[in-house]
C-alpha cells in the first residue's frame, strides 16, 4: 500500500512593497487610542499617564507615515525602472 505525499516548497515571492491596509488601520486605531488617552492625562496633568501614551501615539502615526512614504517611494522607483528598460 503505497502513501502519496505532497511537497510544497518555499515559493519564490516577489520582493516589492505593498501596502497593508490592515496594519495601518490598527496602527491607526492604536494611535488615536493613545492620543486621547495622552490628551485626558494632559488635562489632568497626570505626567505618569501623558508622557508614555504620547510617546506610543507618536510611534504610530511615524509609522503610518513612513510605511505610506515607503509605498510611493517603490511605486515611483518601479515606474521609473519600467520606463527604462523599454527604451
Amino acid at each position: 500500500m503505497g502513501l502519496k505525499v505532497n511537497m510544497y516548497s518555499a515559493k519564490t515571492t516577489s520582493s516589492s512593497y505593498s501596502l497593508d491596509i490592515e496594519t495601518l488601520s490598527i496602527e491607526f486605531a492604536i494611535g488615536t487610542i493613545c492620543t486621547v488617552i495622552a490628551i485626558a492625562g494632559y488635562q489632568s496633568q497626570l505626567l505618569l499617564i501623558f508622557i508614555p501614551f504620547l510617546i506610543i501615539a507618536i510611534a504610530c502615526f511615524s509609522l503610518i507615515s513612513y510605511n505610506i512614504y515607503q509605498y510611493f517611494s517603490d511605486k515611483k522607483n518601479c515606474q521609473g525602472s519600467s520606463t527604462k528598460k523599454s527604451d
